[in-house]
């Protein structure tokens, strides 16, 4: 009798906390009903899915159409929705780009279920070239504040499984690194999702990089000269960059975060304000265009000397060297003067030590980089003698040598 006692007395108490169980809310028990039955008795794909399911592309017009076929199972429907959708970015420009530090590759796009039945939806990505070396960013949000979420969605990029049910792992929002997996052009992605009728998704695909170019510099340069593109968040493959100046596709050299830098092309012709416009593209964002002061060749005419000695001063006349002596440099043999001053067709300038005099060197002129065509030759020795005559500077008279 005791046991038996004992037995009630152990039944009652588990039927109250049965009972007791059956009555606290089903939040209370989990974190939500998302991650209690997501992905958890999910009918599969219609048998013969593959062959069932054909996403219909339309042009790129970032239109949506919507088809549905019966598979061969029971008249099962499924639902294709396909949605072209070009990754254009935000146009950032010199004077008004944002500082913003996310790019929108392809903004949010919202796919709504059918109810009963698995719904596929056949998206593309659309890069431009330079955008593939971008670190890009693909996030997939199930549902959302006001919204009932999927139970299940699955996605695929270029026919290659991406994710399934199991990659949310509980959660409402997948995000997954896609930096190196697209190329420039159209990439397919497929989501296959199940789910109530009403029930919704979202995805995107964003960079965490906004590319901001400021200015050039130097504002001015001549033909085969380098010049800088300064900015901000700039991508560091020299291959994201399509840049022209007057028209001419220029070569990039490197880039960094903070700039890039190109060569002045050769065929070039400024306006009447002696201007070029600079047009650069970087990972698909275009810039507002710029100008760049096209400055021609210098060259060198005359020599004040035919024969000068070490540390001395000496003029060399000729023109388009320029206002800024930072950017001019004078060498003798490879030795570089001293520029005392200079305007743009004279530079005073003091000669190096040469301790192999008497000889020859060859005298060059390099503004922001560029090289006179024709350097002048002058003769190191004991005397300075002024070149009264107007004697050329490409040549020493035999009486000085």
């Amino acid at each position: 009798m005791l046991q038996v006692s004992r037995s009630r007395r152990l039944f009652s108490v588990i039927s109250l906390v049965a009972i007791t169980i059956s009555l606290v809310p089903r939040a209370a028990l989990s974190q939500s009903q998302y991650v209690t039955d997501y992905g958890k008795n999910i009918p599969p794909p219609a048998a013969g899915t593959t062959g069932s399911i054909k996403p219909v592309r339309s042009a790129i017009d970032s239109k949506t159409s919507t088809t549905t076929t019966k598979t061969k199972d029971g008249g099962t429907k499924v639902t294709t929705t396909t949605t072209t959708t070009t990754g254009t970015g935000t146009p950032a420009a010199a004077a008004t780009a944002k500082t913003s530090k996310t790019l929108t590759i392809v903004k949010p796009l919202k796919h709504v279920a059918t109810g009963g039945k698995w719904n596929q939806f056949a998206d593309y990505i659309i890069l431009k070239p330079g955008q593939e070396v971008l670190p890009l960013t693909l996030t997939i949000n199930n549902g959302g504040e006001n919204g009932k979420p999927m139970r299940a969605i699955r996605g695929t990029l270029s026919g290659r499984d991406l994710f399934n049910e199991k990659s949310f792992n509980g959660k409402s929002t997948l995000v997954l690194d896609l930096t190196g997996a697209l190329t420039p052009g159209s990439t397919q992605i497929v989501f296959q999702c199940y789910g109530e009728a009403g029930s919704y998704f979202t995805w995107d695909l964003t960079s965490k990089i906004s590319p901001v170019i400021k200015e050039l510099n130097p504002a001015s340069a001549v033909i085969g000269a380098t010049v800088k593109a300064v900015g901000k968040m700039l991508p560091v493959e020299p291959k994201a960059y399509q840049i022209t100046v007057g028209g001419k596709a220029a070569t990039v050299t490197t880039a960094t975060t903070e700039a890039v830098e190109f060569k002045v092309p050769d065929g070039i012709k400024p306006d009447t304000k002696g201007e070029v416009p600079v047009l650069i593209t970087a990972s698909g964002i275009k810039f507002k265009a710029m100008t760049l002061k096209l400055g021609a060749d210098p060259e060198i005419s005359s020599f004040s000397h035919v024969s000068i000695a070490s540390e001395q001063t000496m003029t060399i006349s000729g023109k388009n060297f320029g206002k800024d002596a930072s950017k001019v440099k004078v060498t003798f043999g490879g030795v570089p003067g001293d520029i005392l001053s200079l305007s743009d067709s004279s530079i005073t300038v003091r000669t190096p030590e040469i301790t192999d005099m008497p000889s020859m060197k060859e005298v060059q002129v390099t503004v922001n980089g560029n090289k006179c065509k024709k350097p002048g030759v002058m003769f190191f020795s004991m005397r300075n003698v002024e070149n009264s005559d107007g004697y050329s500077p490409f040549s020493v008279p035999p009486q000085f040598q």
